[in-house]
């Protein structure tokens, strides 16, 4: 006999219309009908956004304006772009995490020779267009 068993029971003292050998709470978890894929698109996904954007950045964007005011700051933002910035919020997060797991893999397979900042140094500061014989680098891993 299990807690739920325990439970029951001493409910069905009181309330002799609940039959503890019958009574199965959360038996039929699990039985989704047959078009429950579009139960989790239609349901699951608007309340997966709601989510991120109460969790996650509405309170950065209540932070900013804690910190804002908490130092003094004059922001004279137009509350358009606020809101601009507040829908982009998940778009954005969305390309930088594409642009860090292109960055992993392209370790992953060169190596660490392409790692740096490539951009800050001074030939690419001053405009040279053409890559160095050095700068390029063979694969780790060959095609087959």
């Amino acid at each position: 006999m299990n807690m739920c068993g325990i439970v029951n029971a001493f409910i069905s003292i009181k309330h002799k219309e609940i039959d503890p050998n019958n009574c199965k709470p959360f038996s039929t978890w699990g039985d989704f009908p047959e078009d429950w894929q579009w139960y989790g698109f239609w349901f699951g996904a608007p309340f997966g956004l709601i989510f991120f954007y109460v969790v996650v950045v509405l309170p950065a964007f209540m932070m900013d304006a804690l910190v804002a005011q908490i130092l003094a700051l004059d922001e004279n933002v137009n509350p358009v772009r606020n809101l601009l910035h507040f829908i982009s919020a998940q778009p954005v997060l969305w390309m930088y995490n594409i642009c860090e797991f292109y960055s992993i893999v392209k370790v992953a397979i060169y190596g660490k020779a392409v790692c740096g900042h490539k951009a800050s140094e001074k030939h690419a500061l001053a405009g040279k267009k053409e890559a160095d014989k050095d700068d390029l680098v063979e694969p780790l891993i060959t095609p087959v």
